[in-house]
């Protein structure tokens, strides 16, 4: 049975999950404290990320994923570094490369809880 949940579909399109991409990196490169010059720049990194993700890896790849992600969102951020003066590096390279983070949920739940926002922060701790 959950081989045949793993070959369905994916329930949206890829523009979707592009969006998705875009609009986490740059909801969080706010959080982060970034600039407008930052958000622009980890929009374009999230997009990139955003294509990246669409590939289902297979084999060793997907066992080194993360890492791969990791040196392409970093790359890309220096290049645009160079290009563009004053980004913040940080700020734009952990925006992109949060939504790959395994324990986010468990993260921002916590976060939920530790703010007074017990129910919500209980329903992303269990569910």
């Amino acid at each position: 049975k959950l081989d045949e949940i793993l070959q369905e579909d994916e329930p949206y399109g890829k523009r979707i999950r592009i969006a998705y991409f875009i609009l986490s990196v740059g909801g969080f490169m706010i959080l982060f404290g970034g600039n407008w010059g930052d958000l622009f720049a980890s929009i374009l990194v999230g997009s990139i990320m955003g294509l990246i993700a669409l590939g289902k890896p297979i084999g060793i790849v997907a066992q080194i994923y993360e890492a791969l992600v990791a040196i392409v969102a970093s790359f890309v951020t220096y290049l645009l570094a160079k290009w563009i003066p004053g980004l913040n590096l940080g700020v734009i390279i952990l925006s992109s490369l949060i939504t790959f983070m395994p324990g986010l949920y468990i993260t921002i739940a916590i976060a939920e809880i530790a703010t007074q926002n017990l129910v919500s922060g209980t329903a992303r701790l269990v569910g």
